[in-house]
């Protein structure tokens, strides 16, 4: 089985954690704000 899992949701996976997976508007909105997602290195 191979997965493609994209940077995006790599770098959002504490955001992720935090919300236990749940789409919460107002504490996405938050997280934008904050930018404090890490650079992805390749």
């Amino acid at each position: 089985m191979v997965f493609d899992i994209d940077e995006t949701a790599l770098s959002n996976l504490e955001f992720l954690y935090k919300t236990n997976f749940e789409d919460d508007y107002d504490l996405r909105i938050e997280w934008f704000k904050e930018a404090k997602a890490k650079p992805i290195k390749f």
